[in-house]
């Protein structure tokens, strides 16, 4: 790559673009955690989809997380549900969560949320953003807020192998 000016870069083969300084970058999206959520989902003994588990408003999903949160199995469905709901009916969905990866980047360090959080935190911000969310549908930073708190639990849980505190 060859700096062409501050707001293009040319590279060797002669192909111009704009750079991405201030651009979202997509490589802070956890698309591990994503696979897996998408091959758990796959995987149950019914299908998933919108005609046959109802995510209306992120409720049902809020309360099932706030009474299953000491059952590591049931808590770990619940979210991979709801991740997987969204991800696959909400348009919004990838591009809130990318900008709230990028802003935790920005903030903390690129992958911060690996190093470990407690769930129980973890679940206090999660039902925040999805009752924020719930009140302000257009609101990006709460869906992905939401998503990326989902993914966080399920990565403590199946990555981490963190026992619920």
């Amino acid at each position: 790559m060859i700096l062409f000016n501050k707001n293009r870069q040319k590279f060797l083969s002669g192909a111009v673009r704009e750079h991405s300084y201030n651009k979202p970058n997509p490589n802070y999206i956890p698309f591990d955690v994503i696979d897996y959520v998408f091959e758990y989902v796959n995987q149950l003994p019914y299908p998933i989809n919108n005609d046959n588990y109802t995510l209306d408003n992120l409720d049902v999903i809020y309360y099932k997380i706030h009474f299953d949160k000491k059952n590591r199995s049931e808590l770990l469905n619940s979210l991979c549900i709801s991740v997987y709901l969204l991800l696959r009916y909400n348009e919004k969905s990838l591009y809130s969560l990318m900008l709230v990866m990028n802003d935790g980047a920005k903030k903390y360090e690129p992958d911060n949320w690996r190093k470990g959080f407690p769930i129980e935190r973890t679940l206090q911000s999660l039902i925040r953003h999805a009752c924020f969310y719930m009140n302000d549908k257009e609101n990006a930073e709460h869906l992905g807020g939401y998503i990326a708190n989902c993914l966080f639990i399920i990565y403590e849980l199946s990555f981490r192998s963190q026992e619920l505190d």
